[in-house]
């Protein structure tokens, strides 16, 4: 009696993060000022519209160039990924074989 079993399991390697609907409008703005633009905004210019719309970090603070600069950052890394493809397969092999089939050496 031959066994042969094989098992691929494929997964994208995620976990979410929370990130509050505030958190997305900075980012989105922030990435839209910086990309969507034929000359893109530097990060005092965008510090300087977001402020003077009232917009604060999400930690309620004034924003700064720094600040700026994290938010698109760390969004770029959180966007590429949650839109990954596959990247982790783990397989496994198990064969059986019957005892008449095995030589044992000394």
């Amino acid at each position: 009696m031959v066994i042969n079993i094989s098992v691929t399991i494929t997964y994208r390697n995620l976990y979410w993060s929370k990130y509050t609907p505030y958190q997305q409008l900075l980012y989105d703005r922030i990435k839209s000022y910086r990309e969507d633009f034929v000359s893109p905004k530097r990060w005092f210019e965008i510090r300087k519209i977001l402020t003077s719309e009232g917009l604060k970090s999400p930690l309620g603070k004034t924003l700064g160039n720094n600040h700026i600069m994290s938010i698109y950052k760390k969004g770029k890394i959180r966007e590429d990924r949650l839109n990954s493809e596959v990247k982790v397969k783990k397989s496994l092999d198990i064969i059986e074989y019957d005892s008449d089939q095995i030589t044992i050496l000394d």
